[in-house]
């Protein structure tokens, strides 16, 4: 004989157990939507491959051709003269031209470092320095520095600067503050 207790708990159980299985249900309701879904749209999507929709003009894509269609040659147009475009520099050139713009000051050194001093800035190797030339904005790196000369670059190029010094340092002249930032 059961007890009341007992019959209760078991009807909890019962509703407990219907309601797992209707979510379960609705779960897989909603997957079975979602999968009969896709297989439409994949469906869809081999349909066009093998039957595509026709362009409404086709003269407006150049991709689509009507088999069978030969397109017509360019008028022809007569002879223009010639415009003189002018070409940018090359590098090498603009490398150049940069470098003879350049103010060297002379080698200074700072923490057993050698330091160039281009526009009153020193520089250490391995630094860019930002230059304007003709309007526009370059970074030209400083890639060696030499007692005589220095090695500078631009994209790929590269130009040995020399470095004329007209007289020997002072002993106990004054080491200038460190470079700023690039």
């Amino acid at each position: 004989m059961m007890r009341p207790i007992h019959i209760i708990c078991f009807s909890v159980m019962l509703a407990g157990c219907a309601g797992v299985a209707s979510a379960q249900e609705e779960i897989r309701s909603e997957l079975e939507k979602r999968t009969t879904a896709a297989r439409a749209k994949i469906d869809d999507l081999f349909a066009q491959r093998d039957h595509p929709i026709p362009v409404v003009r086709s003269d407006l894509n150049p991709f689509y051709r009507v088999a069978g269609f030969v397109p017509e040659a360019p008028d022809e147009a007569p002879a223009e003269e010639a415009v003189f475009v002018p070409q940018p520099r090359k590098e090498a050139e603009l490398l150049d031209a940069i470098a003879a713009s350049l103010k060297i000051n002379g080698i200074v050194t700072y923490n057993n470092r050698d330091m160039i001093v281009i526009n009153h800035s020193p520089t250490a190797a391995g630094r860019k320095i930002r230059v304007e030339f003709e309007g526009k904005r370059y970074f030209v790196q400083v890639e060696e520095i030499f007692s005589n000369r220095v090695v500078l670059s631009l994209g790929s190029t590269f130009t040995i600067l020399p470095i004329a010094i007209e007289s020997k340092p002072t002993p106990g002249a004054i080491t200038p503050n460190p470079p700023a930032g690039n």
